[in-house]
Parts: C-alpha cells; structure tokens; sequence
C-alpha cells in the first residue's frame, strides 16, 4: 500500500533520527498524550506517536494540536510563517455505492456479506489533515502543564494485579531484564538496583509488553533468536508499547541500561523502515492494543493517573471532604458567620477548636468571606448556591464542588430541614449535570411548562420563566437538567426526536448541545451547500486538489476538505441512531443522509412527519409574537386578550382567530377597532374557560 503524505513524512524523519544514532519513541517523551484543543479528544496509535515526536523536535510544551478550520471556529489565529503537521484519518470506502461507510453501515455489511465480499468492496481509504501546536496559536488559552509525583505503592500493587490477571511468571533478581518466551516469564533486576522508579516501570511495561506475545494471550509470532526480522518486529511492538504505557501514567519514557542493547537494534529498525516502512504502523497499531491491555490487567485507576500524589496522609486529612451531612456543628456554625462579620471573640473560639480540621477552619473562612461578599449585594442564598458555587470553589481555591455546596449549606443556614433544602438546589453550576440546549429546542420545553435556564448578562444561569422571556434571550445559551430534560422528553413524547452534536468542526454546531431535528437538518443541509459550492470554486482557481491543499489563504483553505460531522438521533427514550455525516461531501440534511443508507432509511417518514409538526409549531409561534405585540401596543383590555403578559397562549383558537383579525385589518387598512372587541366579547366565556391552563393547546 502507498503510504500517505503523513506517513511518507514520518518515516522519513524517524529514518533521519535513527541515522543519527538517536531511537525516536526514546526522545524524551511528552509525559501527556497529545489532545485536540477543541474536542479535548486524544490522538491515538500513529498520530499519537508522531504528533508526540514532533512535540518533542520543536520543543513544544503544549500538548494540545488542532486544525486551522478549528483554530478559525474558535476566534484563534495561526502564527505567521507556523508549519503544520499532518496527521491521517482512516475511513472505509464502499466501492459499490461510492461513498464512506459509517462504523455502524460497515458492522452491517459484515453481517450481510462473506469476509472475501467484504474484503472486495470495502476499502480502507485514508485523509491527511495538518494541525498547529498550542504554541503556534494565538488567542488560545495558556496551558497549565501538569507535575507529575510518582506514588510507586500504587503502581507495584497494579503490578502485581498485572502479573496475577495475565497469569505470567514473574521474578526478581539478577542484572538482566528480558522475557523467557519457554517459561512465560518475566525477568527483571530488583528494583533498587535502577537508578529511580520511572526507569523500573518502563522495563517492566517493556517486558510484559513482550509477554503479551505468549500464545495464551495475543499469540503473535515471536522470535527464536535475536538478529532476525521477527525479533526487530516483536522489539518495535514492545518498545513503542512501553513508551504508550508510560504516557499514560505521565511519565517519561527513556531508554536505560537494563533494555535490550540499543546500539544492535539502530541498524535492524533503518532496514525496517526503509525496506517494510507499513511495518512500523502495523507495529503502532499493536503497541496501542498491547498498552490497552496492560493497562486493563493492571487495573490501574486511569483517572487518577496523572494525578498521582505521593503523600502519605492526604486520604486521612480529606476525610471530612467525603461527608455528605452538616460539617461542623450548629454552634461552630453561629461561630463562623460571626467571625465573618467580625467578633473577634467567636473567630479565637473558632480557631482554637481543636475538633476541626486545620484545613476545614480555613476552607470555612475562605468560602464563608466569599459568600458573605455576594450576600451584602443583595444577593439571594438559593442563587448563591445554585449558580456561584463553582466560582466560589474555584475562588477558594479548593476544587472540589460538591464539598465547597455542603459547607456553604452548612455555614448559612440555621436549621437541618433548612440546610437539607439548600442541598437539594439544582446544581447549575455543575456542567456535568447540564445540557446544552439550542434557542429552539429551549422555546419547545418552555412552552411545555419545563424549568430551562439561560446565560445572563454576567454569565450567570439565570431561570426562563415564560415563552417571554424565551424569546428575549434567545440569541444567548440555553441549558437545562439532565433530570428535567428526560421528565420533559417523557411527558411530552411529541418533542421528539431530538438531536445530539457529538462532533463537529463546523462552528454551526456545538459539541455536546441538543437541538431540534428540524434545525439541525436545516443546518446541515445548508452548510453542506456552502462548502461543496466554495470547494467547487477554490478548485476552479487553484487547478487541482492538491495546489488548493498547499494554499495558505484563509478564504480558500476554508473549503480545502470535509468538516467532520457526528450525531445522533434520539427518537425516543429506547432508539437511539448515531451517524458520521462529514459536511462537503454532498449529501445534503440529515433526512437526505438517511435516505441514502438502507438500514435506517425506515425513519424518514416519521422525521419528515416531525419536521412538518415542528414548521407548524414556528408558524404558530410566530402568529402568537404579532397578536402579543398587537395586543400590548393597543392596550387591548386583559380580559379579551388571547395572549398573556408573558406570552402564554390562553386559547390556541383565539389566537388564531385574533391573528386573522389583525392580518384582515391591516391589509384592508381599516380604522374600526370594535370589531375585535365584538368578536372577543362573543367568545369571552371560552376563553376564560381555557385561562386555567398555561401554555398552547396541543
């Protein structure tokens, strides 16, 4: 197979590293797997290790990498004279109905088809793309680089789970470090005989990565004596799988005098690459499944381990962090809010507690200093709570959330049912217990009586109330409760379906955020239509692909390729359908894409029903804004209005026979007022009859 620009590159450089007696994957590794800056998503197997060598050759110190389409969405600019890096993205091509195939069409076809149909109609086709380093972008946010202390019980004892998990021999002992393929052992030196931790750990992930060899586990073919192909293929799989582990755990990989002679091997990788160069990324792909697995039998605790802390008390002086009760008592209580506001009596008691923690007293007087700030501006408690908590934690410098709400709760209130009410609050803060809403979707679930929040003036999540207030924030960000989003979803199923942006690298769209399928068809569908009609054009100028793709304008560059596209369609609380839909590549909306994939194509009708129900919801909608805004500027008495203060409806069919009034009357440009009012008082029983229920009538 020809390798790809990307590819061509990196073996090329890796090539010219060996030459200089230098092995690449040993050059000081980044302790931080490169991440995309704007998807927070870690890159893995080649690029992973490329973006990484690269990292490491222009000393960068940001691990973060992102496109210059995506550096554009986000307000970020490309240094000038930067130089990108390419990276791939494979994806598999059917050759019969000429497109790309979603992992989900692809699963399907192997169900349909023999492995040799398969193998004759899909294709693996890959894409390079070339992205920036943090440190090549203006305006994106500094990046905080981690400090990594290694707490070395933890990992032995994940050690040990490793060895016993994968049931290999283990032994210590001697001044060599080398695996016996006949007695399925691991070997190494005691570990005081390294010359720290970091280096024991990356032999031994070295070594157990050989061992995964073993024909109970991977069953690879594995060398029967050094000097050969087979050996320099097993040692770029173990050494490669022992620098992705050490990544992992956010520490350096490096060579040390325990492993295997690295002199012999400089040669043995040259040929490799310059005779079998697709070895080397066959080579990645299984040091990425041997990392996983070592990583799996060791049950290391992933999200902790960048973050390992040697400290031998700092479980034992957080415990009071745990407590989901009151953390100090009613009277310590009383003494904290009356240190705050200055009796220095309470404050000396306070402090000379010796039943408090040392760290809980200053927690308490540093939330407590903050919270006093917002209440003397007339704030309320429940919002402190509900919105500010977050930014208080972060202000105190805790970090910590649900511990900074609980003392919060504990401090300012006087009462247990009290502080048990204010620890019920909705924790609006709390992105993880959010959703991310679109305008439309928000005026949907506000008209179905749903409690949706929206972002102020100051950033702070404020309550929508009413369709009025829906609509005079509907240009900032909505957001609702996870919990609150399902009841609505439940109670009013004619709100599906919905859809979820899971990617994307159209600015259009949000990742994470849920919006109406309607819009987001539409979206879709227009978005596609530019970049096709731009692209068309750029080419048109450029001549070819691959000028265009060397263009360094920002105007053309923009349609140099796909924008990556994924969401899913929840249609209800049990199907859910996820596709990859790339944007510039023809296919129109969503409604479009499913009809063109088989397996799905059963939906349609029923998104085309719902796009019709949504169209007649903005069209009534729309007839409820002019009656209001009619109704308001003629000071149309309460009782004979058919739209509330607020914007509710009161009767879905006075509505629209206001509306026709209006429409009638201004187009015939009539000045007799009366005639609504002798409709109105007509029909006023019925309309006081249907006041009882908020929100139009379904």
């Amino acid at each position: 197979m020809k390798l790809n620009k990307m590819r061509e590159e990196m073996i090329n450089s890796f090539i010219d590293c060996l030459k200089k007696d230098t092995i690449p994957w040993h050059r000081g590794w980044s302790s931080e797997r490169p991440f995309n800056a704007v998807t927070n998503t870690e890159y893995h197997g080649a690029n992973a290790l490329w973006l990484t060598y690269n990292q490491q050759a222009q000393l960068y110190k940001d691990p973060r990498w992102c496109t210059f389409k995506q550096a554009q969405s986000k307000g970020w600019k490309i240094k000038q004279g930067s130089k990108g890096t390419k990276i791939e993205f494979w994806s598999l091509y059917d050759t019969e109905e000429k497109r790309k195939l979603t992992r989900t069409e692809a699963k399907q076809l192997t169900d349909e088809l023999t492995a040799e149909e398969f193998t004759n109609r899909v294709k693996p086709v890959s894409n390079t793309y070339t992205v920036f380093n943090g440190e090549q972008i203006e305006g994106i946010p500094l990046y905080e680089i981690r400090k990594n202390v290694l707490h070395l019980d933890e990992f032995l004892s994940g050690r040990n789970k490793l060895i016993e998990n994968m049931k290999v021999g283990f032994k210590e002992g001697g001044n060599e470090a080398f695996y016996s393929i006949a007695e399925d052992m691991i070997v190494l030196p005691k570990i005081n005989q390294f010359d720290n931790e970091f280096e024991y750990i990356t032999t031994f992930f070295h070594e157990a990565g050989h061992a995964t060899g073993h024909v109970s586990r991977f069953n690879r073919e594995m060398p029967s004596a050094r000097g050969t192909d087979i050996y320099a293929r097993e040692e770029l799989r173990a050494e490669i799988a022992s620098a992705f582990a050490a990544q992992t755990f956010g520490i350096d990989y490096t060579q040390n005098k325990y492993m295997e002679n690295h002199e012999a091997y400089i040669q043995d990788y040259i040929n490799v690459l310059e005779n079998k160069p697709n070895e080397l990324f066959a080579a990645i792909k299984d040091a990425e499944k041997i990392s996983d697995y070592l990583i799996e039998k060791g049950e290391f605790e992933l999200e902790n381990v960048n973050e390992i802390i040697n400290s031998n008390n700092i479980e034992q002086k957080n415990d009071y962090r745990k407590k989901d009760t009151e953390l100090l008592t009613r009277v310590q209580d009383a003494r904290v809010r009356m240190a705050l506001k200055g009796q220095e009596t309470a404050y000396s008691t306070f402090m000379k507690d010796e039943s408090i923690p040392e760290e809980l007293k200053m927690d308490s007087l540093n939330v407590g200093k903050i919270v006093m700030e917002y209440l003397n501006n007339g704030e309320d408690l429940k919002d402190i709570i509900s919105e500010k908590t977050k930014k208080i934690d972060e202000m105190a410098g805790i970090k910590d959330t649900a511990y900074t709400k609980n003392l919060i709760c504990s401090i300012f209130t006087r009462t247990h049912v009290e502080y048990m009410e204010m620890k019920k609050l909705p924790n609006l803060y709390d992105a993880d217990n959010l959703i991310n809403i679109s305008s439309k979707l928000a005026e949907k679930l506000v008209n179905e009586q749903a409690v949706v929040f929206s972002t102020g003036a100051e950033e702070n999540l404020m309550e929508i109330k009413n369709p009025k207030e829906a609509f005079k924030h509907k240009d900032e960000e909505f957001y609702i409760t996870k919990e609150e989003f399902s009841r609505a979803l439940e109670q009013h199923e004619n709100m599906y379906p919905v859809v979820k942006c899971e990617l994307s690298e159209a600015a259009e769209f949000d990742k994470g955020k849920f919006y109406t399928l309607k819009e987001y068809d539409d979206k879709m569908r227009n978005l596609d239509s530019e970049y096709v009609k731009g692209y068309e054009r750029a080419r048109a100028r450029y001549g070819s692909d691959e000028e265009l793709q060397n263009s360094n304008k920002p105007e053309d560059m923009k349609y140099a390729g796909y924008l990556k596209n994924k969401y899913t369609v929840i249609f209800d609380s049990v199907q859910k359908i996820t596709e990859l839909q790339d944007i510039g590549e023809g296919e129109g909306g969503i409604i479009e894409h499913f009809e063109n994939i088989k397996s799905i194509r059963g939906n349609k009708d029923s998104m085309i029903e719902s796009i019709k129900n949504e169209e007649e919801f903005d069209a009534f909608q729309e007839k409820v804004r002019e009656v209001f805004d009619y109704e308001q500027e003629n000071n149309i008495p309460e009782d004979f209005r058919t739209v509330s203060e607020n914007m509710e409806v009161i009767s879905r069919e006075m509505v629209s026979k206001q509306y026709d009034l209006i429409a009638d009357r201004i187009g015939q440009n009539v000045q007799n007022e009366n005639s609504i009012f002798d409709y109105m008082k007509k029909n006023i029983q019925k309309a006081q009859v249907k006041n009882k229920s908020r929100g139009f009538e379904l």
